[in-house]
């Protein structure tokens, strides 16, 4: 879970019984559910403190410290030989080099370095992934639009090799 939110806030329940879902809380609700072992999965350039629900968290300024290849190789420790689903939100990157989201983060990575760690990731088992909070009316630059398209693009042919096997 690439992201600057941990998205682990407790979901409410509604009075009718139901849950208020929202992109703030789905890593704890799918924790809760069981669909996730947290103690198998990780949140890289986290640079907000929330729950944490048992995850793994690499926090932003511990990353950033790291070579894109060191941080690949401790993500790839954690989640072994596990499915991966990969979520990327896109203000996992500095507001710098994606401003066109909706809840920018200042202190994250360049494009340039996340694309090292995903091309790091080589040999994971992908098996489903996504790319979200793109939002292109908010950067009319497109600098978003570009950085959210290529990244998924590498997590694609990360996807590819991983069928290969």
């Amino acid at each position: 879970h690439f992201d600057s939110h941990q998205d682990s806030t407790r979901s409410e329940i509604n009075p009718d019984g139901t849950r208020n879902l929202s992109h703030a809380n789905f890593a704890y609700d799918l924790q809760e559910e069981g669909c996730i072992d947290p103690s198998r999965s990780v949140q890289v350039y986290i640079r907000t403190e929330m729950t944490e629900c048992g995850y793994n968290i690499i926090h932003s300024m511990e990353a950033l410290d790291m070579t894109p290849v060191q941080l690949a190789n401790r993500i790839k420790k954690i989640v072994g030989n596990m499915p991966v689903y990969l979520t990327f939100d896109i203000d996992a990157l500095d507001p710098a080099a994606a401003p066109g989201t909706g809840t920018p983060v200042i202190g994250g990575p360049a494009s340039d370095s996340v694309r090292k760690v995903i091309k790091g990731l080589r040999g994971i088992n992908i098996v489903a992934a996504d790319m979200v909070e793109v939002l292109p009316d908010k950067d009319p630059s497109n600098i978003t639009a570009i950085a959210g398209a290529t990244i998924i693009r590498d997590i694609m042919y990360l996807m590819c090799e991983s069928k290969r096997k």
